[in-house]
């Protein structure tokens, strides 16, 4: 299913930053390089490109690649609004990291969610997120504290994973017609 397609797109994406990352490592040892141009190899699409050309029993609508695009963004936005959640309840120890997260993800929401969007949008946030710098950002005392992008971006995947099996176990009291 596409849900199964997610998940496993779930399991390569920090995978493959980290492999990208190392290899982007190397290159500045050797030469002056900036920031590396992706941050993780862009599996989803390929996986459900290969399921449908070499799946005969599961015939593809001409919208198919749309909705598949429209679950990983749905997908992503629930993802995202669940760690808001858990991390607004975590207090003052989690207050910094929803403080980032919020405003990078308000600031970008038009962005990469709304409206008619381009495919692998939600690709594109988390890879916008992966490449973001650890942020200095103060909580609501006044104290300020280390926002790790990448650990949010991890924990979105992680809870993504979550959503795509919670919603494969929804579906599987749908009636088939």
């Amino acid at each position: 299913t596409d849900l199964d397609i997610i998940e496993h797109a779930n399991r390569r994406i920090i995978e493959s930053y980290t492999e990208i990352a190392k290899k982007e490592r190397e290159k500045k040892d050797k030469e002056l390089q900036t920031t590396p141009p992706i941050a993780f190899e862009r599996t989803a699409v390929v996986a459900f490109n290969d399921q449908t050309a070499f799946d005969h029993e599961q015939t593809s609508s001409p919208f198919r690649k749309g909705n598949f695009d429209l679950l990983c963004n749905l997908c992503t936005q629930a993802s995202v609004h669940r760690l808001l959640r858990q991390l607004r309840e975590g207090g003052r120890a989690k207050e910094v990291s929803f403080n980032f997260l919020r405003e990078f993800y308000v600031g970008r929401v038009a962005e990469y969610f709304d409206g008619d969007q381009r495919y692998g949008r939600a690709d594109d946030f988390l890879e916008d997120l992966l490449l973001s710098p650890p942020s200095v950002c103060k909580a609501s005392d006044g104290i300020a504290g280390l926002a790790d992008p990448m650990g949010l971006a991890e924990s979105i995947i992680e809870i993504r994973s979550t959503i795509v099996k919670e919603w494969k176990a929804i579906m599987q009291d749908v009636p088939q017609t």
